[in-house]
């Protein structure tokens, strides 16, 4: 079964990809030079100025200095919990390319050159029509949230503001031309600890995901896809988090680590 990964390179996508590899040989794995550079300021600036909307660049640049500690101990304990045995990078057999864009036709083109059974997506672009066509078994995503309460961007934050803690966790689905749509191939669900920090989130969900993966490659392995259809489900845009509501959010989730501590306490 060929499989191929379009992703960015990021330290939880690469333990991801590495653990598939061991079970499922990895074809190829693409990473995208837009989310390789999106992180720089003036990249992001240009960016914003383009599509006329500098009130979301200021926003992010302040979201990354009020939230600075938060994603420092997010990427240093993705190190320590994925790569505590090993350098943090992927593995040596694996063969990589950088892309500048999955939609241009050049990389549409290529992509149909490795004649690919599964393509696996996670934290790309909108991917248009002509990628998602491409593999023959099927193109899926990995989403960390729950569909189809949480489509779109923006999560699990969008979760932690309502307090909604009952939907946590990673779904793999077909991908379609609606965003994050399509049929449910494998879900997991995340139950906060009561001494869960914000910053271990992506971490342990991103276990669940591979777990998820896992399932669903096996599925394919032996054509046994069982789909279940999405019924309705809400679209969160990670523009419209503002940085009160991200403020809300990260006390909502410590105050409900709070309230489990409290539980755990009265039934010793």
């Amino acid at each position: 079964m060929r499989i191929v990964f379009l992703t960015a390179d990021v330290l939880h996508h690469i333990w991801l990809i590495n653990k598939v590899h061991e079970k499922f040989p990895v074809e190829k794995v693409w990473f995208q030079r837009a989310h390789l550079e999106q992180g720089t300021v003036s990249a992001l600036f240009f960016r914003y100025l383009k599509s006329g909307r500098l009130d979301l660049f200021f926003r992010r640049v302040f979201s990354k200095l009020l939230f600075f500690r938060d994603r420092q101990n997010e990427r240093e304990f993705e190190r320590s919990y994925f790569f505590k045995d090993g350098p943090a990078q992927l593995a040596k057999d694996l063969s990589v390319q950088i892309m500048t864009s999955f939609n241009d036709p050049e990389s549409i083109s290529a992509l149909k050159k490795l004649n690919p059974d599964v393509v696996i997506v996670c934290g790309t672009e909108i991917l248009k029509p002509e990628v998602l066509r491409v593999a023959k078994k099927g193109t899926i995503n990995i989403h960390r949230a729950i569909l189809p309460q949480y489509r779109g961007g923006g999560l699990p934050e969008w979760n932690f503001y309502h307090r909604d803690f009952e939907n946590l966790g990673c779904t793999v689905h077909f991908c379609a031309e609606k965003l994050d749509a399509g049929a449910i191939v494998a879900q997991r669900f995340y139950k906060i600890g009561s001494n869960d920090t914000i910053w271990q989130h992506r971490t342990f969900t991103t276990v669940l995901a591979l777990e998820c993966l896992l399932e669903a490659l096996q599925k394919f392995s032996t054509d046994s896809v069982v789909s279940s259809v999405q019924g309705n489900g809400k679209t969160w845009r990670a523009r419209d988090l503002t940085l009160w509501k991200q403020i809300v959010a990260r006390h909502n989730f410590y105050a409900h680590t709070k309230q489990l501590r409290k539980l755990a306490d009265t039934r010793r």
